[in-house]
């Protein structure tokens, strides 16, 4: 009991310092982030000596694994930060599963996977995200009415539907599958099934992933067109929700928190959009990584642009690091200005504005603990 309040606090204080520093100051320390990874893995390993089980022992581990999988995935779409991940994995080190001493005092909704399995941080990196999609929504369409023509790229998602019917069709297939699974062998494992079988019908062609799919999801329809046909619908609206989200985010930091500016109108913390680098005398620049190269690999089962997509480059001498959120420092920016006036450098440079996405990691952990799993209340009521 002691162990889980003490990870609690530290959650909670961790969190609104982080929340605090993103909101004033663009940032979240790793001072901040990394500590409390650490105290939650050995927070876990100590209760689980203690108690004599290795489940718990690793809890702290696996927790911290699938907040980092789910926060890395929404970093590759543009959605997040360096800083968000590492916040959203110190949480889930710190709270693998719902807090068992607060279940009596709040009475939340609580999804199977963040009480029968170390995966809590799936619910509020859900909750975090429903938590600021209002308010990124309200600002697009904002954004929409001052630039017109942003407008088709945002409603790109509606073009593409039929690929979004998809989701729901192959998650209702997994669930039926894993349901049946989980009935003659042991149910603890419906939910490993039915992911392992929704990850690999979506790594197979589209119309394999169809053909093996809607026949089930067809026949479960049919034993509850009701039942099914809401959960579909609801799986359906909460899909397009994050694909609306995320192609937002992408409108927003491409278009308006992505501006070009002359090099010599730099200030110190400014952050860079692009690699600026050094080959020999040449002054190079680079992108970096980049979500439409990354989706077009994968369209084309190209596994060897998806690797070198995401091996770190090695840049002789680096002038510009997209990747440092604490921006530019005064030496840098004297350096690139060097570089200028000497004709080697183009006097421009994009910089990025960061949206601050730890106060909806905060607001997203109070749901959580107070309400409980959003989603989960949405798909099963």
């Amino acid at each position: 009991m002691e162990i889980e309040l003490v990870a609690i606090f530290l959650a909670l204080l961790g969190v609104s310092v982080g929340a605090y520093t993103d909101f004033k100051k663009g940032i979240i320390p790793n001072t901040v982030t990394l500590p409390l990874i650490g105290c939650g893995i050995t927070l876990h390993l100590i209760k689980g000596y203690l108690l004599l089980s290795w489940q718990i022992a690793v809890s702290g581990v696996i927790g911290a694994g699938i907040a980092f999988a789910f926060g890395y995935l929404f970093w590759l779409a543009g959605g997040w930060g360096g800083g968000d991940v590492k916040l959203i994995t110190a949480l889930g080190a710190l709270l693998p599963v719902y807090p068992s001493s607060l279940k009596n005092m709040f009475l939340p909704i609580i999804a199977p996977y963040s009480s029968n399995y170390p995966a809590f941080a799936i619910t509020i990196f859900l909750n975090s995200i429903f938590g600021i999609f209002p308010l990124i929504l309200a600002y697009v369409v904002y954004v929409c009415i001052k630039r017109p023509n942003l407008l088709k790229e945002m409603i790109q998602p509606f073009k593409t539907f039929r690929k979004y019917v998809e989701v729901p069709i192959v998650l209702i297939a997994a669930g039926m599958v894993g349901a049946l699974a989980g009935r003659f062998f042991n149910s603890n494992l419906f939910y490993i099934i039915a992911l392992f079988l929704s990850v690999a019908l979506f790594l197979v062609p589209s119309l394999l992933r169809l053909v093996i799919s809607a026949p089930i999801t067809a026949y479960t329809f049919f034993k509850d067109p009701l039942g099914i046909g809401v959960i579909f619908i609801r799986i359906l609206a909460f899909v397009l929700g994050i694909a609306l989200l995320i192609k937002g985010l992408s409108v927003l930091r491409e278009n308006v928190l992505k501006v070009e500016i002359p090099i010599t109108d730099l200030k110190e913390g400014a952050i860079s959009a692009e690699w600026i680098y050094m080959e020999g005398e040449l002054v190079k620049k680079d992108v970096g990584f980049s979500l439409s190269a990354l989706k077009q690999a994968i369209e084309k089962r190209d596994f060897i642009a998806i690797k070198s997509l995401f091996r770190p480059k090695v840049y002789e001498k680096i002038l510009a690091n997209p990747r440092v959120a604490a921006g530019l420092t005064a030496e840098e920016i004297d350096e690139l200005q060097k570089l200028v006036k000497s004709g080697k450098l183009e006097n421009r440079i994009k910089i990025k504005k960061g949206i601050p996405f730890g106060p909806s990691i905060l607001l997203g952990l109070l749901i959580s603990i107070i309400f409980g799993d959003i989603f989960w209340w949405l798909i099963s009521r």
